[in-house]
């Protein structure tokens, strides 16, 4: 299997810049034939920034997952990420998404 990764510079908070650059790098990934782009465990809220974290904080049914399945679905191509994880309204360090083309 071809993978691609993605290790750009995301400015903290900048949610639709980084969004804009997964969207840029799928795209790039599956005409290159990649089955899968690898991106930062942090990319969407950026690093260092605690306070973002806990105020991004969403959980698997959240804005961003369901944006990010629907880019994987349109290139065909997976999608692996992290984020800030809500759970019961609590921000917990971490969750990781592995989205695939054909997820509903």
């Amino acid at each position: 299997m071809k993978v691609a990764i993605l290790q750009p510079n995301p400015t903290a908070g900048d949610i639709s810049g980084a969004m804009a650059q997964i969207d840029v790098a799928l795209a790039a990934a599956s005409k290159q034939g990649a089955k899968m782009l690898v991106a930062p465990e942090l990319m969407l809220p950026g690093y260092h920034c605690p306070d973002v974290h806990r105020a991004a904080a969403q959980d698997q049914s959240g804005e961003w997952m369901v944006t990010l399945a629907a880019m994987a679905r349109h290139y065909r191509c997976g999608l692996t990420i992290g984020g800030p994880n809500a759970m019961m309204g609590i921000a917990s360090i971490m969750q990781l998404a592995c989205l695939t083309p054909t997820a509903a």
